[in-house]
């Protein structure tokens, strides 16, 4: 099975383990659409740390929902 481009990550605070695990795939993804509970600032903080460091800009954040924001990030390394 081909590796997913495109990937949508709602696990309830284990985002960034998630994330971390995609280590040999993540050059592969454009676009990640993660969840994240904004009242856990530490979890939010490695979300962007990891991203960032792998080359995804947030392109898009999608708030005011119950639980959390959704943010879109985009691989500014892989051309669609």
């Amino acid at each position: 099975m081909p590796t997913p481009t495109h990937l949508k990550i709602d696990v309830d605070g284990l985002e960034s383990l998630v994330i971390q695990g995609l280590e040999n795939y993540i050059d592969k993804i454009h676009l990640i659409l993660v969840e994240v509970d904004t009242k856990n600032i530490i979890e939010d903080s490695k979300i962007s740390s990891i991203l960032t460091s792998k080359g995804f800009l947030r392109i898009k954040e999608f708030s005011g929902y119950e639980f959390g924001d959704n943010q879109l990030w985009k691989n500014s390394r892989v051309s669609e």
